[in-house]
């Protein structure tokens, strides 16, 4: 399947000191980037790309193909208490060892640009949760959508 699950036993913690790949993620159809909106805590959002800290992404720790999502100001991207219901909330918070913090990024063969990013803990994938192009949506998980579904595709921004 598309959400194939693979997972080692082993946490692999980035060097403190590396020279760390940072990225924006936009969405493929609404072009807004994935923000925290600069609040500490809060809801996942999308907002008009302007390169803040809130909105610059890297990788963190990874359990096998499983990663952390963590932006600029050293929060991680996760789903609202452990859910694993569709239309939970994608929330950026601190990071820790909740297996809801780590994404496998999954890229559709038809779009090689483009990519899903699904949850260890649900294996849903995150999306602008009202199909819309306004800013401060709110992104929530739901399951994969085989027809390329817009709203759960996302391009990374250097």
């Amino acid at each position: 399947g598309v959400l194939a699950l693979s997972l080692t036993s082993a946490v692999v913690a980035s060097p403190a000191n590396a020279n760390v790949s940072t990225w924006s993620l936009d969405n493929a159809e609404h072009v807004h980037c994935l923000t925290s909106n600069g609040i500490l805590d809060s809801t996942a959002e999308v907002y008009s790309c302007n390169g803040s800290s809130n909105q610059t992404w890297h990788w963190g720790n990874f359990v096998g193909n499983y990663g952390q999502i963590v932006n600029g100001d050293g929060q991680c991207l996760g789903i609202a208490g452990g859910s694993r219901s569709a239309g939970a909330t994608a929330v950026v918070w601190r990071c820790g060892g909740q297996s809801s913090q780590y994404w496998q990024i999954q890229t559709d063969p038809l779009i090689i640009s483009e990519h899903y990013f699904a949850n260890l803990n649900s294996q849903m994938v995150i999306q602008i949760a009202c199909d819309c192009g306004t800013g401060h949506a709110a992104v929530d998980q739901k399951p994969f959508n085989s027809n390329l579904d817009p709203d759960q595709l996302w391009f990374f921004l250097s």
